[in-house]
C-alpha cells in the first residue's frame, strides 16, 4: 500500500516520514554525486511524461530546493529538461517512480551508491520503500546491479525488512514449494525432512507429504473446514495402513517435531522473528551482522545474522537467527535458528515457491484421489 502524499507513515515505533518530503532529497543528492554528463545520460532516458510526473510530484518548491545546492551548469540542464512538460498527476508518479529510480540508481558508479549511501538517512530509504509497494520493488530489485542492491539493502533497517515482509505476505494468499527442514528434538538434531507443501492462508488449509527423510512417505492434510484442532494423516510404513484424523497436539501429530502443523510457511515464520524483534529492539538487544548477496537455489537472497543476548531467561526464542531474504518478492525464503548453547536448532529452506499455483478446494480435501487420505 502507498503512503498518501504527506501522511507519515509509523513501523513498530519510527515514523517514516512522507516520500513527498523525502523524494526532492533523494534527487539532490544524487543530482550533486553525478557528472554533467551523466545527468545527461539520464534525462535522455527518462520519457516526457516520466519527467512531467517528477515535476507534478516535486512541485515548485520541491523543485527548488533539488537545485538550489547544485552548481550553474546542473541547475540549466536540470530546468531545461522539465520545462514545457504535459500535465501529470500524483498516480502517474507512483505508477512510474520504479523505473525512475531505477534508472537514477544505475547511472551511479558503485563509488557514488556507497557516498550516496552514507549521506542517506534509513528513515527517508524506508519511505521509499513502503512508497513503491510490493509491484514497485519487484521492478527496482530485478533490475539493479548487485552491487547497488547490496548497498541499499545494508542500510535498509531491521525493521522495514519486517514491515516488507508482512505487506509482501499480505498479498500472498497461497503458495506451492518444497520445504527442506530441520529440527533439534530434545538434545538429537534430527536427520533433514524434503516436504511438498501447500499452503492456502483464507480458509486455512494445509497439505504436506514427505518426499525424502526419516518419515519418506508421510502425508497430512489440515483444513479449517474439517476443524480448527485435527488434521488427517497417514503415516510412512507400517503405521501407514489406515489414515486418521488426530489432534494437533497429539503424539503422533508431534513426531520429530517441536511445532503444531499450523505453524510451517512464511506468516508463521515471519510472526517469530517479529516477537522477538518488539520486545528486543527498544532493549538495544539486537546485533546485525551483514552477509551480502547469496544465491540460494538459482534466486539471489540477502544474507544477514540476527543475534541476541545469550541468555535464556530474557525469555527470547533464540540466541542468533541467519536469514535469506528473497529481496525481490520481500519473503525470507531460508533461515537457521541457534539455541543459546549455538547449536542449530530450526532449519527452514523453501525452495522452487510457486506463488500463483491456482489452488482449488480439492487441493484441501482429503477425498482428492491424488492423495492417500
Amino acid at each position: 500500500m502507498n503512503d498518501a502524499p504527506g501522511a507519515p507513515v509509523v513501523c513498530y515505533g519510527h515514523e517514516v516520514p512522507s516520500f513527498s518530503n523525502v523524494f526532492p532529497k533523494l534527487l539532490r543528492l544524487t543530482l550533486e554525486l553525478l557528472s554533467i554528463d551523466q545527468i545527461r545520460l539520464t534525462i535522455d532516458a527518462l520519457s516526457e511524461p516520466q519527467r512531467a510526473a517528477m515535476l507534478h510530484f516535486l512541485g515548485e518548491n520541491g523543485l527548488a530546493s533539488v537545485v538550489e545546492t547544485l552548481d550553474t551548469s546542473k541547475q540549466d540542464l536540470v530546468k531545461a529538461s522539465v520545462a514545457h512538460l504535459p500535465d501529470s498527476t500524483h498516480q502517474h508518479f507512483s505508477t512510474v517512480y520504479p523505473n525512475i529510480m531505477l534508472r537514477l540508481y544505475d547511472t551511479l558508479t558503485p563509488e557514488q551508491i556507497i557516498t550516496f549511501m552514507k549521506r542517506l538517512d534509513a528513515k527517508d530509504l524506508a519511505a521509499q520503500s513502503l512508497f513503491m509497494g510490493n509491484e514497485g520493488r519487484k521492478i527496482v530489485f530485478s533490475g539493479l546491479r548487485d552491487d547497488s542492491v547490496a548497498a541499499v539493502l545494508d542500510k535498509t533497517e531491521d525493521w522495514v525488512f519486517l514491515e516488507t515482509g508482512k505487506r509482501a505476505l499480505a498479498n500472498l494468499a497461497q503458495y506451492e514449494c518444497t520445504l527442506i527442514k530441520q529440527e533439534r528434538v530434545g538434545k538429537k538434531l534430527q536427520d533433514p525432512e524434503t516436504i511438498h507443501l501447500k499452503m492456502r492462508e483464507d480458509p486455512k488449509a494445509i497439505y504436506m507429504k514427505w518426499i525424502a527423510g526419516p518419515f519418506k512417505g508421510r502425508e497430512l492434510l489440515y483444513s479449517t473446514k474439517l476443524g480448527t484442532d485435527v488434521m488427517r494423516v497417514r503415516e510412512a510404513g507400517v503405521f501407514g495402513i489406515v489414515p486418521v484424523t488426530i489432534g494437533l497436539d497429539t503424539p503422533v501429530a508431534r513426531r520429530g517435531t517441536n511445532h503444531r502443523v499450523t505453524e510451517v510457511g512464511f506468516r508463521h515464520l515471519l510472526a517469530l522473528i517479529e516477537k522477538d524483534y518488539a520486545v528486543a529492539a527498544p532493549r538495544g538487544h539486537v546485533q546485525r551482522v551483514n552477509h551480502g548477496l547469496e544465491t540460494v537455489h538459482g534466486r539471489k537472497t540477502y544474507k544477514m545474522e540476527t543475534i541476541l543476548p545469550r541468555d535464556p531467561r530474557l525469555g527470547y526464542y533464540c540466541y542468533r537467527m541467519m536469514h535469506w531474504t528473497d529481496f525481490v518478492r520481500g519473503i525470507e525464503v531460508k533461515s537457521e535458528v541457534y539455541n543459546f548453547q549455538d547449536e542449530l536448532q530450526e532449519a527452514y529452506d523453501y525452495k522452487d515457491v510457486n506463488d500463483a499455483p491456482g489452488f482449488s478446494d480439492l487441493d484441501f480435501d482429503p477425498h482428492n484421489k491424488a492423495y492417500k487420505l
